[in-house]
């Protein structure tokens, strides 16, 4: 072997030794990553901090969970977390881990926790956090640094067993069972969609049926500024229209 062509080969075997160690540590930081990434989006779109206390994945079973995930809450609100998904379960389709888009078949959440803390002054901390994802979280054009990476797709989503406290300032607090909430494709279609844009698309429905019920809930107690609901209900039950 010429002198150049052993130059070239041992460039070679130098980038495939460099190659093969970044696979082998990022395979062996994967949950860390995977937490990290999952902190800092979640941070981002929904305006709150986002902690998580831990992340299992197997790339080779095709599955993951995310535990612990705790969503806060918006200043001027007190309640210690305004969600906490106590576990995440992700079954993945492992033909696609090193596809684009990465395709997940399933996210199960069951047994979450929700506050919905409802002040006079500051409104719903929820509410807070769902205005907070239409505004800046997950738009439908995608910032350069979200579209340098895989895109995902979920093909099914369930949240389910969720119970929500209500806290206002007028009553005990109030503990109620939240209703389900299924979406289903998302990013199908559309070549992916980014996480930022899944973290949206996930927790926006699961916040407005939150929302939804503490709104419904503050009115019957007489929160000033949700009577109107109550008023509603009233009439609806007298037959007397608007």
């Amino acid at each position: 072997m010429s002198k150049t062509g052993k130059t070239v080969a041992g460039i070679v075997v130098i980038l495939v030794a460099i190659l093969g160690f970044g696979i082998y540590w990022v395979a062996n930081n994967l949950d860390s990553l995977v937490a990290g990434a999952i902190e800092k989006v979640g941070s981002e779109v929904t305006g709150v901090p986002v902690r998580v206390s831990g992340v299992s994945i197997s790339i080779k079973e095709g599955t993951g969970e995310i535990r612990g995930l705790t969503i806060g809450n918006p200043d001027g609100f007190k309640s210690d977390h305004a969600l906490r998904l106590n576990s995440i379960r992700m079954t993945l389709d492992t033909s696609t881990i090193t596809s684009d888009p990465v395709r997940i078949k399933q996210i199960s959440v069951e047994g979450s926790d929700l506050v919905a803390e409802v002040t006079v002054g500051s409104g719903i901390n929820l509410a807070k956090i769902s205005d907070n994802l239409k505004s800046g979280g997950g738009g439908s054009e995608p910032s350069a640094g979200e579209s340098s990476g895989p895109k995902l797709v979920i093909e099914q989503f369930d949240f389910t067993n969720a119970a929500m406290t209500v806290k206002t300032p007028v009553s005990q607090d109030k503990s109620q069972k939240l209703g389900d909430v299924h979406v289903r494709n998302i990013g199908e279609g559309s070549g992916g969609a980014t996480p930022a844009q899944v973290g949206v698309q996930l927790l926006g429905p699961v916040l407005q049926e939150a929302v939804k019920a503490a709104r419904k809930e503050a009115g019957n107690l007489g929160v000033e500024g949700y009577k109107e609901g109550a008023m509603d209900k009233i009439k609806d039950k007298l037959g007397i229209g608007n």
